[in-house]
């Protein structure tokens, strides 16, 4: 894959396209099934109809890298507040969007509770990744003097200029947070989305990437779910709010947990 085809646009985000990946497909959505997911609702991630790009560290390209530069984590691009299967869906479509409005205002206010709160969920996963790279014995640094470009609409970000002398860059995006009360259930349990990618820092060949969900599982193709405790599970909205702290521990938790498996996955022998 040459610098030309770095960037990529989701207009179309149902699913992967098949072939090479390219680079760089980080959008505020993170990847294509979960643009669609935010914009179209809940339905993708319960009916396993999407795919996320999947590619393993090439034992040979592992034995070339040493050192990584890591892009600081921005904020979740999402704060999620949903009941799957809340009674009010079943009563068709005027149900649905009682349901969806529900849903709505409740993730509305647990996101005015984390500004009110002061909580900064970017911070901690960066600080974990840089953490576990270095104990899975990678040289790491951190770019705090360069940015991606943005597209106009916002929706991607172009990585091809970061200019560093590590062997490979690895940039991890959170597309949303929160809590998700699934069908048949009615707790309500952590979520943390996330896309992690790593790729070569001279020819922006990408080398390994993953998409993550911890907690809620996501019916996506190749998505890697990592379980959360049962302690961050919540019987009520009433109950999550009022044990905020918990719950934010609770994300934080999923956060710790995906950069742990990120590590694990890029470990030098």
């Amino acid at each position: 894959m040459d610098a030309a085809s770095v960037e990529k646009t989701v207009s179309k985000p149902a699913q992967v396209p098949p072939g090479p990946p390219r680079l760089l497909l980080l959008t505020r959505q993170i990847a294509p099934f979960l643009a669609t997911a935010l914009l179209v609702g809940v339905a993708l991630l319960i009916s396993g109809c999407a795919t996320a790009q999947s590619v393993d560290l090439a034992r040979g390209a592992g034995s070339r890298i040493r050192k990584v530069a890591l892009m600081p984590v921005d904020p979740p691009v999402n704060v999620l507040v949903m009941n799957i299967g809340g009674g009010a869906s079943m009563f068709g479509a005027i149900g649905g969007l009682i349901q969806g409005a529900d849903n709505s205002e409740k993730s509305k206010a647990y996101k005015e509770l984390m500004i009110e709160r002061g909580v900064q969920l970017d911070r901690p996963l960066t600080a974990a990744l840089r953490d576990q790279l270095k104990r899975s014995g990678y040289e790491v640094t951190l770019i705090t003097d360069q940015k991606p470009k943005v597209s106009a609409d916002g929706r991607t970000k172009n990585f091809k200029e970061i200019r560093t002398d590590a062997d490979a860059i690895l940039v991890v995006s959170v597309g949303a947070v929160g809590y998700i009360s699934g069908q048949f259930s009615t707790y309500y349990q952590p979520w943390v989305a996330a896309t992690a990618v790593l790729f070569d820092a001279r020819t922006k060949e990408v080398l390994y990437t993953k998409t993550f969900s911890a907690g809620f599982k996501m019916k996506v193709k190749n998505a890697v779910h990592i379980e959360t405790a049962e302690r961050y599970k919540f019987p009520s909205y009433d109950e999550l709010s009022g044990h905020f702290d918990e719950s934010i521990n609770g994300l934080v938790d999923g956060e710790m947990l995906i950069a742990g498996q990120v590590a694990e996955d890029l470990k030098l022998n």
